[in-house]
């Protein structure tokens, strides 16, 4: 896996997910639990500004 840093503090959550998994291949729980917890700032972010993705989905539909 290519990674633009050597230090391990640096990666990103996504590479961070993928260096734990090798390390712990069986640990699906852990894996599982890390995951959500990743996604928990994404979730809060969509419901924060769900109305703006509607409106330029909706905009975006619009045959005109």
């Amino acid at each position: 896996m290519p990674i633009a840093t050597n230090s391990v503090e640096m990666r990103n959550i996504q590479a961070g997910l993928s260096y734990f998994q090798e390390l712990y291949p069986m640990r699906y729980s852990d894996i599982m639990a890390a995951s959500t917890l990743a996604a928990i700032p994404m979730i809060i972010v969509f419901f924060s500004f769900q109305k703006y993705f509607l409106k330029g989905i909706t905009v975006g539909a619009l045959k005109g």
